[in-house]
């Protein structure tokens, strides 16, 4: 008794399930009833895009800029460091 309630309750959680998702996808595929975009339209669209990809790649190159001065700065720091070392090795020391 109770194996025939569960699977009846299967079927109709099967048949729940296939119905939302058939809903779902007919709603993504259905055409959208908004107007079709006129050419002046379209033309400020991509000019909208060119500005954003524009700004993002800008950031991108600041964000390189700074991390190549960092490098930079790192390695005269270092060069200064080793420098100093190796001079120190040669000059002679105080008594």
């Amino acid at each position: 008794m109770i194996d025939a309630f569960l699977v009846r309750v299967m079927g109709r959680i099967v048949i729940l399930v296939v119905t939302v998702i058939m809903m779902v996808t007919a709603e993504a595929f259905a055409q959208s009833s908004e107007r079709d975009l006129t050419v002046s339209e379209l033309q400020k669209q991509l000019a909208e895009m060119r500005s954003q990809v524009s700004r993002g790649v800008q950031v991108a190159l600041r964000c390189e800029l700074s991390v190549i001065s960092f490098l930079l700065f790192n390695l005269q720091e270092w060069i200064r460091g080793r420098r100093r070392q190796f001079l120190s090795s040669y000059l002679p020391r105080p008594v």
